[in-house]
């Protein structure tokens, strides 16, 4: 009998260097700790197994920092200003949801850090 896999989770976050730069450095985020604790948040819930992590180069813009987007098949979200562990906690419930699938839209906090891309 074949086994279906599941369809992971694509977890893409920026490595924060460009936040090196002196204009950022009040946003600069701690990026080692917000992913341990991320990473931490996905182990206690089992879903850690779903999610494939990647940390990126620059995902800009800076001003924003720091950026992540997470991807499931045709359906992807970007957030800014991930930079404080309530916020990982927040990505987690999303993530745990669409692992479960439920794929929702963000919600509470997690939504004000959705980005939006206007074209003029």
């Amino acid at each position: 009998m074949i086994k279906e896999q599941k369809e992971h989770i694509k977890i893409y976050f920026c490595d924060a260097c460009c936040c090196g730069d002196p204009r950022f450095a009040q946003t600069r985020a701690p990026l080692k700790q917000l992913l341990d604790s991320f990473v931490d948040r996905l182990k206690l819930s089992g879903t850690l197994l779903l999610c494939d992590i990647y940390t990126t180069g620059c995902m800009g813009p800076c001003s924003v920092g720091n950026n992540v987007v997470v991807k499931k098949g045709a359906k992807k979200f970007a957030f800014n200003k991930m930079n404080h562990l309530e916020n990982m906690v927040a990505l987690g419930d999303f993530v745990d949801g669409w692992a479960q699938g439920n794929p929702t839209d963000p919600s509470g906090d997690l939504a004000s850090h959705v980005m939006s891309f206007k074209q003029s």
